[in-house]
């Protein structure tokens, strides 16, 4: 068990969470960043974007450089908030494990005077009979697997867009030799 307090807590180490941490650290604020998945970065891994000239993962990792050279920032990978209670307490669990490999679960009782939520985009799934079956995905899940995984999830695919990033889940996937059927965008435009 650990007992903290912070000033700041970062929910979240993707893109957002990691400039949030990027521009109050260095002023002196104890600062922690926590993220539930074990390399930070979100999207930032692999998504095909550029953020100020530099691939979106050399950035990530850059930033990360940057943030660990400050003392007063606490990074938490593989960290998960599980609870916000109110004035600013959270319960967060880590899994660690030794150098022998044997894991287990650290328990943090952090109180914060800042929080931040950065916790990335929730994509909502369309609403019609039988959207829980086999090969209906949401379109950045669709994404991560061929870009991250190189595991193309189907032979053909239709998108149902209502927003940009369906075209960058059709372009991913004709770049991995998907047979991209349609894109159905619902804008009038």
């Amino acid at each position: 068990h650990r007992h903290v307090v912070t000033d700041v807590l970062v929910v979240g180490a993707g893109p957002a969470g990691l400039e949030a941490a990027l521009a109050l650290s260095g002023r002196g604020l104890k600062i922690i960043l926590s993220e539930m998945d074990p390399v930070p970065g979100g999207t930032l891994n692999w998504e095909k974007a550029t953020i100020d000239g530099a691939a979106a993962r050399t950035w990530a990792a850059a930033a990360m450089d940057r943030l660990a050279a400050d003392p007063d920032v606490t990074m938490l990978a593989s960290t998960t908030v599980g609870a916000a209670y109110e004035n600013n307490i959270f319960s967060l669990v880590e899994a660690i494990q030794d150098a022998r490999g044997v894991q287990a679960e650290r328990h943090w009782r952090v109180h914060a005077r800042y929080v931040v939520l950065a916790t990335g985009m929730t994509e909502r799934p369309l609403l019609f009979a039988n959207n829980d079956r086999p090969g209906v995905m949401l379109a950045t899940a669709t994404r991560r697997l061929i870009a991250e995984f190189g595991a193309a999830p189907c032979r053909h695919l239709l998108v149902y867009a209502n927003n940009d990033s369906g075209y960058l889940t059709a372009l991913e996937a004709r770049r991995a030799g998907v047979d991209v059927v349609a894109i159905v965008d619902t804008r009038p435009q």
